[in-house]
């Protein structure tokens, strides 16, 4: 069974992504596993998108004893396409890699199914994390299997230039961001469309989104006492009014990934934009916001309210590999200090090191590996890693266990269906109506989802 539900979650990622064919594309491998060149490991994980592709040039900036090296195997940028490439290699045994780069919720997946070697001196391997969550990410049973790698968590941008012009401080409440919208939303000359920006297309993203939005309340925690799914009905019915109302959550979030919602934004039809902080750069480099490479005039950033979904992702070994003290290594230096500075301030990428936030010294970045003169890139500045750390040490996990994907798949399936306005007319094969109605059913199969049933 546990076999069975692992590549199901794998296959209902290629669905998800438009892949039609069991088999899945590896793009590095022709006829068969390449040859292994003497000393040099293998990371496998998504593909770089950071500035000057900071993160390949770390992990090939590393030297281990006797001068091994290591290099980055890309897989696609979609997640859940990511996944299936991942569990179709790590299923046939992990042929040639050394190293996964995992999403957090993937870690116990990969160690249950036993595709992952156990990380020798367990909480020692955490020694100057960030505190929170984080830290409790990579293990699954009482076991470390995985060292957080890159610090995720959402955070809340908005147009800065419009509160002000209203008189209305940053939001530290949901009933502020909805109270704000709604006032700005009055005004013609805002331009304004909508009030929220979200993820809400059917990926993961939309599981993300829908939970930090049920965490609005105080006895939302998805999980009770006995490990069964309880959700919130009047959290859930309040989510369903929001997303009925196209002036508060904009409509046209359930087809948004994270790119298009950062694009509405920028081109200014929402007040508020739920992103990760991959988002800054993004906004920094509005030519109409002439703020070189910071958030002053045009937009700011602040926590999202209560909890945010954990995020980020981490470094395991593969169970297989031929050379796992020497990866243990490099997973050391990929998460010390000196490795998260310069991913950080070259690469952009949040870092998991306290240090980087305690000490604040910007990398010079070379050439090509940042922006076009080898300055720092556009991510957060110093004055916001505050900011930052707070949102990464609140945020809250998604549920851990092997099934999470199948967690996902079902809370998908069942919740995009029936918060999305023109789905419920059109394309619910259940057609729920009010909430308690399909709760029951819902429940039970997140529950079963989570056991692996």
């Amino acid at each position: 069974m546990r076999q069975w539900k692992f590549a199901a979650g794998m296959l209902a990622g290629m669905l998800l992504v438009g892949v039609a064919a069991l088999a899945v594309h590896r793009p590095w491998q022709g006829s068969g596993c390449p040859e292994r060149r003497g000393g040099t490991l293998v990371v496998l994980g998504d593909k770089d998108v950071s500035s000057g592709r900071q993160r390949k040039a770390e992990i090939e900036r590393w030297r281990g004893p006797g001068g091994t090296r290591a290099e980055l195997r890309e897989l696609s940028g979609v997640a859940d396409l990511q996944h299936a490439q991942l569990a179709a290699t790590a299923q046939d045994g992990g042929c040639g890699v050394d190293v996964y780069i995992l999403d957090g919720p993937w870690v116990a997946e990969f160690a249950e199914a036993g595709h992952l070697a156990p990380l020798e001196g367990g909480g020692e391997r955490l020694d100057g994390l960030l505190t929170g969550e984080l830290r409790e990410s990579g293990y699954h049973d009482g076991e470390l299997w995985a060292v957080p790698f890159s610090a995720e968590a959402p955070l809340l941008y908005y147009r800065k230039d419009l509160l002000e012009k209203a008189d209305l401080e940053p939001p530290e409440s949901w009933d502020e961001v909805w109270e704000h919208s709604r006032t700005l939303l009055a005004d013609p000359s805002s331009g304004l469309r909508a009030g929220y920006a979200a993820q809400l297309a059917h990926y993961e993203g939309f599981t993300i989104n829908v939970l930090e939005l049920m965490w609005m309340h105080d006895r939302s925690e998805l999980l009770d006492d006995d490990g069964e799914v309880e959700i919130n009905t009047i959290a859930l019915q309040e989510i369903r009014e929001k997303f009925d109302d196209p002036r508060l959550i904009a409509r046209e979030s359930f087809t948004w990934h994270e790119d298009e919602a950062t694009r509405a934004f920028v081109e200014g039809e929402t007040l508020f934009l739920r992103n990760w902080p991959t988002a800054y750069r993004k906004l920094a480099e509005d030519p109409s916001a002439e703020n070189a490479g910071r958030l002053t005039e045009k937009y700011g950033v602040t926590v999202l309210p209560r909890n945010g979904v954990l995020g980020g992702q981490s470094l395991a070994v593969a169970a297989n590999s031929p050379y796992k003290a020497e990866a243990r290594r490099l997973i050391e230096a990929l998460t010390g200090y000196g490795a998260q500075n310069r991913l950080f301030w070259c690469g952009g990428f949040a870092p998991v090191h306290a240090g980087v936030y305690d000490r604040r010294s910007p990398e010079a970045c070379d050439a090509g590996a940042s922006d076009d003169e080898g300055g720092y890139v556009a991510q957060l500045p110093p004055e916001e890693l505050d900011t930052l750390r707070a949102a990464v040490e609140q945020a809250r996990p998604r549920p851990n266990t092997p099934y999470y994907t199948e967690f996902s798949r079902v809370f998908q399936e069942v919740l995009y269906c029936d918060l999305q306005p023109e789905a419920r007319v059109t394309s619910c094969p259940q057609k729920p109506g009010s909430a308690p109605e399909f709760l029951p059913d819902l429940e039970k199969r997140l529950t079963d989802a989570l056991r692996g049933r």
